[in-house]
């Protein structure tokens, strides 16, 4: 098991990033809470459903713009090149 998790771990590093991999382990608890209720058929509390669910928010606000592919707009504000207005 332990070998299953470093390569998972180094096949995200890999592939998403250091960044974007380090998000992730924020959601361990989440698993960890899945495979109670799987594996030993513990029952969830509602603290612990809301927690997830903020956790997963959190994903979705962290992911979905990375998923599109749109590029983020970038702020100019301090390019002295540019001819707009800052915006501050």
């Amino acid at each position: 098991a332990l070998y299953l998790a470093y390569f998972f771990w180094n096949k995200a590093l890999s592939t998403l990033g250091s960044t974007r991999t380090s998000f992730l382990v924020n959601g361990q608890p989440v698993v960890t809470a899945l495979g109670a209720i799987v594996f030993l058929g513990k029952p969830l509390s509602f603290h612990q459903v809301f927690g997830g669910l903020l956790m997963l928010s959190g994903y979705v606000l962290f992911f979905v713009p990375e998923l599109s592919n749109k590029p983020l707009p970038l702020n100019n504000s301090l390019d002295v090149a540019s001819n707009q207005e800052p915006l501050i």
